[in-house]
């Protein structure tokens, strides 16, 4: 269904989330490798073009077992593995590195090694001790999406493209040429508030001092967040050239039988039902969030002296 639109899938075998493995997803699929296996087989025999099939996978408490299981996904056909180099139970603490280099050395498709990286330096680190063909990060993308330009934060700039990137996917092409002053409605057209807020509260963590990420993460309006960054940081929405919004216009595709997989795959005693809801968009109340709800937390924790006046922005 994808293929034509893109160069290749990615299987997430890796993610630890309770939600997602009280529905047989992420890490839990690694119980059943079978079924992984035939993924990838399905995907070869199925699609004729050239297309990468990968997995992004977690090791398991037996470096022989997780070896072996590396190697069954080779012969299957993955064009490469993401190995989160920690268990199914471990979210911290130090990657196994030494499993990491064992399965370098076990098998021929390349490896991408993942797990608790936060610079470019490390990442460098650990493909020369691994020998691994590449590197993954995730958490510390959130932070600093320019990590692998060896910046130790982002740029003003940085959080400029995400604003544009967000606010262009609102803009209908027949409407393009009447657009006069860039601006996100309270409900637009393919973005969700919360993925738009949530990115910036990550972005702006080494941007803003604490008690204006105090404000800023608390916020729950489109209008709100775009006052605050237009008066603290003088961003604002941009509208992309003519070329450029030709070639990032979103394709108009859904798939619409979403619901019904997720409603048959939950386990309606144990996953929250909330989960899944008739809008089909994400709930960060509804989740388990905790990354994310741990960043408003830290930022909340703390006492500081200094008080922030929201009311002056619109003074």
């Amino acid at each position: 269904m994808v293929a034509p639109f893109c160069d290749g899938i990615d299987l997430n075998c890796g993610c630890p989330q309770r939600w997602a493995k009280q529905m047989g997803l992420g890490c839990a699929m690694l119980d059943d490798p079978e079924v992984i296996s035939n993924i990838i087989k399905e995907c070869r025999n199925t699609i004729p073009k050239q297309f990468s099939v990968s997995v992004k996978m977690r090791i398991l408490n037996d470096d022989k077992k997780t070896v072996d299981l590396c190697r069954q996904f080779e012969h299957a056909g993955a064009s490469f593995l993401s190995v989160h180099a920690r268990t199914a139970s471990q979210s911290t603490g130090d990657i196994n590195r030494n499993v990491l280099k064992l399965i370098q050395e076990s098998v021929r498709c390349p490896i991408v090694a993942n797990g608790g990286l936060t610079s470019l330096n490390e990442c460098d680190e650990l493909a020369l001790e691994t020998g691994c063909k590449g590197v993954m990060v995730a958490n510390s993308l959130l932070t600093n999406p320019m990590l692998f330009t060896g910046a130790s934060k982002p740029t003003l700039n940085c959080v400029q493209k995400w604003i544009n990137i967000c606010y262009n996917s609102t803009v209908p092409m027949s409407s393009y040429s009447e657009v006069t002053e860039p601006k996100i409605s309270s409900r637009p057209l393919n973005l969700n508030f919360h993925c738009f807020h949530h990115h910036l509260v990550f972005m702006l963590e080494k941007i803003l001092p604490k008690y204006k990420r105090r404000v800023f993460n608390k916020l729950k309006e489109f209008d709100d967040v775009l006052a605050f960054l237009e008066a603290e940081l003088l961003l604002k929405p941009q509208l992309y050239d003519v070329d450029t919004f030709r070639n990032s216009y979103n394709l108009t595709l859904d798939y619409k039988d979403t619901i019904s997989v997720y409603t048959r795959l939950r386990d309606r005693n144990a996953c929250n039902e909330a989960f899944v809801d008739e809008s089909n968009e994400y709930n960060s109340e509804a989740t388990d969030g905790s990354y994310f709800n741990k960043k408003l937390e830290q930022v909340n924790e703390d006492d500081v002296e200094e008080v922030y006046d929201w009311d002056s922005l619109y003074k």
